[in-house]
């Protein structure tokens, strides 16, 4: 191996370290990425065009399986890890106790819609969302008990609105 061809390796293990091995011991990253590189080197040829690109790819794999190795240890070690699966199953704990409430994009979508609706009703929306109490809300925007469910009306009827426009 030449001189030019170490510095070149070390060099792009440092680069993906930066980028991919936070979390990870450097020593440890850097005597994966050399054997990686050694066993890439005997499969890819030199003289392939992607030849760098793929060592790269092979290098950033094994840093993920390091990561993926130590995190199952963790998980092993700290029984509050939420990152634990339970028992045979593939779901971790985070999924069960925090699921996916619905999608993004239709998310998105309704609070631009309610900012639209003016900024009472957006924070009456808000305030409702997280299962406030309707007195609760009544005190937090100063508003009399009219007023509130003369709004709280209106929103009811501009969601009807926004959920006809949906389907």
């Amino acid at each position: 191996m030449s001189e030019y061809e170490r510095k070149e390796v070390l060099l792009l293990i440092d680069e993906i370290y930066v980028q991919c091995g936070s979390g990870l011991e450097y020593e440890e990253c850097l005597a994966e990425g050399w054997v990686t590189y050694i066993e890439a080197r005997q499969i890819i040829s030199v003289s392939c065009k992607q030849f760098w690109q793929l060592i790269a790819n092979e290098i950033i794999e094994r840093f993920a399986e390091m990561r993926r190795t130590r995190n199952r240890k963790i998980s092993v070690e700290s029984r509050l890890s939420l990152d634990q699966n339970i028992g045979d199953s593939k779901e971790d704990i985070r999924s069960i106790l925090f699921p996916v409430q619905g999608d993004f994009t239709n998310g998105v979508i309704l609070w631009q819609y309610a900012k639209s609706l003016g900024k009472k009703k957006y924070q009456m929306m808000k305030y409702m969302s997280q299962g406030e109490e309707d007195k609760y809300i009544m005190d937090k925007l100063h508003m009399t008990n009219d007023h509130y469910y003369e709004l709280k009306e209106e929103l009811k009827t501009d969601m009807m609105i926004y959920i006809d426009a949906q389907c």
